[in-house]
């Protein structure tokens, strides 16, 4: 229906996809780790990627991408092909546009109230409905200037460790708020990837066989292996 779609596992021996995974690139960047339960289960996917978006129906980032966030939801949502929708997406959004005008989010309550609201409207279409939570991301470079400090000698391998972490406490100022709300709400169906990424004290942007980011927050190929794992809820 003139939107952009691409079908995970496309096997012709599977008649129709039974699964959507929707929102902006951070849905996309996922696939890799959903993918390998697809194959398990003998299951085909539609990706609907509206990339520099908000999938929202009530506030997104502008006007363009409300009323883009809007028609993909009138044919996904009335697609009866699928039983179940993963929604993922950016997270870190200060200022939203709510129809009329950019509006201050500081705490992402106004974001976390949309997609509970869109996950409401899924659920009277007969929709199971997961979401994807926030990971702690670097929101710059990391790969490149890591390896560039590291090559030309510019840091250490103690300086390098230190960069590859950071404080938990960052995070839980910044989605502590929304992470308890959307649990009470959602409970299973709300994935929370950082309970991968996270202990009590550290969030971690690497382990022992790689990064977990391959730019300022889109996850690479290790970071699609570490954070499968949560994914394999949708398929029980």
């Amino acid at each position: 229906k003139d939107n952009r779609a691409c079908i995970i596992n496309n096997n012709l021996d599977i008649k129709n996809y039974d699964l959507a995974i929707v929102g902006n690139s951070h849905a996309q960047m996922y696939v890799p780790s959903i993918k390998p339960f697809l194959l398990k289960n003998n299951k085909k996917a539609i990706l609907l990627p509206m990339t520099g978006c908000l999938p929202t129906l009530d506030i997104n980032i502008s006007k363009e991408c409300m009323i883009k966030s809007r028609e993909y939801f009138l044919n996904y949502s009335k697609d009866e092909n699928i039983k179940t929708v993963v929604l993922a997406t950016t997270w870190w959004h200060k200022k939203i546009f709510n129809g009329k005008k950019f509006i201050d989010d500081t705490n992402h309550e106004i974001l976390a109230n949309s997609l509970i609201n869109l996950i409401n409207k899924l659920k009277d279409n007969n929709k199971k409905v997961f979401l994807v939570g926030p990971l702690q991301v670097p929101l710059y470079e990391l790969p490149q200037e890591l390896s560039r400090l590291l090559k030309f000698k510019h840091i250490d391998e103690i300086e390098l460790i230190k960069r590859l972490q950071v404080d938990r406490k960052i995070y839980d100022l910044e989605y502590e708020y929304i992470n308890l709300l959307l649990n009470e709400k959602l409970n299973k169906n709300y994935i929370q990837l950082h309970k991968v990424q996270c202990n009590k004290k550290k969030c971690n942007y690497s382990d022992n066989n790689g990064l977990f980011f391959a730019d300022g927050s889109h996850i690479s190929k290790n970071g699609a292996k570490v954070f499968s794992k949560p994914f394999e809820i949708i398929f029980e």
